[in-house]
Parts: C-alpha cells; structure tokens; sequence
C-alpha cells in the first residue's frame, strides 16, 4: 500500500461501525478515546507522524516555545471531526494563568464553536490554492487528507524519507524525527530532497524508497 494512501485512510477514519472495527487501524484510531477532546489529541498525533509537528502543548494553551497557537490544534481537530467542534472548558488553561504576561496565553475559549475551514497550514507553508487539491472523499476529513498528502507538500514526503533514513542509519537526516516546529536543517540537504523527490515520483512505494537507500553507497560504505 502506498503510503499516501495509508496516511489517508488513517485520516479518514472508516469503517466504525463494522463488527470488527477495533481491529482495523483507521476504526481503531477512531475509537481510541480517553480525554475531554479527543479528536484534539488524535490531531496531534497526526501531525507528528506525518509533518513532524508537536502540537502537544497546544492541548490547553499557546505554545510557549513555537510559533503554534491553541487555535491551530482545534482548527485541525475540526476537520478530523468533520464538523463544528465546541471547545471544553477543561481545554483552556486557568484563566488566573492566562494574564501573567509570559506565561501562559490561550487563543479560544471555553463554549467556543470552531469551523472546519481555512485552516491556518504553517506545516503546509508551499499549498496556497487549496481549491485544486483533488480529494478522494468529500468533506472536511478528505479535504485534511488531501492537504497532508499532496505531492506539492514537501513536508510529508521529506518527514518519512527521514523516519526511513534513521531507522536504517540510526540518526535522521534531521533530527529529532517527530519536532520540526521551526524549519528543519538537514545534515545533507540535497540526499533529503533528492530522496523526497524520488519517494514522490515512485507514487509513495515504501518498498522503492528502501531499495533506493539500501543500494546507495552511503549504506554500503564498511562500518
């Protein structure tokens, strides 16, 4: 399976209502609950996983070391939610926090209602025409879907060349793995964007990829 299509049904969600849907990985991770604002947390893990992006501390407040606000987390939870999304009042910090300058800033409040729609993309900084993206299903999930997924966002194709590189090399062309918050600075930029270029044109083959490092030089070299 390629893996824009594995990140896409992981997106998607389906298949809930089957019999055996703990089983199936998309079901399974939509089922996966626990916490006041769950498809908040499911963002998060989406993000990491497939743009680097560590979007845990926006769970409750703006993020006091990133450029990622709390608006950012729920705009993308809304579309996993394929709808409007109220924000809890246990997912604000205290609001006695929230005016210690330097401390804690929150941009939502509790009741809020947020929309699936403009999402503000910092982690898709290249995709500014939104409406020529091609989803395979209709609707805020397929649009999220088809946004992380596009051959135009470098950002997906270069964060699993990497996950690739280190799980063979044991270092990541960029590291750490899962938090490229601010701009990545590759120990080789041209091999991770040769690599991601490639990982594209291959419709995403994960096999193609691991034969294209496995045969390189770098990998052959004694060590």
């Amino acid at each position: 399976k390629s893996f824009d299509r594995f990140a896409t049904e992981l997106i998607l969600m389906e298949n809930r209502s089957s019999a055996d849907a703990a089983d199936d990985g998309p079901a399974g991770f939509a089922l996966a609950a626990g916490n006041d604002a769950p498809m908040a947390m499911r963002s998060n893990v989406a993000m990491k996983a497939f743009a680097a992006v560590d979007l845990t501390c926006a769970r409750c407040h703006d993020s006091p070391v990133d450029e990622f606000l709390q608006a950012d987390l729920f705009q993308l939870a809304a579309y996993l939610n394929a709808g409007p999304l109220v924000i809890p009042e246990s997912s604000v910090a205290a609001i006695g926090k929230t005016h210690e300058q330097g401390v804690i800033t929150t941009s939502l409040v509790a009741g809020q209602t947020i929309q699936p729609d403009g999402l503000s993309s910092h982690w898709l900084s290249e995709l500014h025409d939104e409406s020529s993206l091609k989803t395979i299903q209709p609707g805020p999930r397929g649009q999220l879907a088809a946004l992380i997924t596009s051959p135009r966002n470098r950002r997906f194709s270069d964060v699993f060349v990497n996950r690739m590189w280190k799980r063979y090399f044991g270092t990541g062309l960029v590291e750490p793995v899962d938090h490229w918050n601010e701009s990545p600075t590759p120990s080789h930029p041209k091999r991770l964007r040769h690599l991601s270029a490639e990982f594209v044109a291959s419709g995403y083959n994960v096999k193609t990829l691991a034969r294209r490092i496995l045969s390189s030089q770098t990998w052959q070299q004694p060590r």
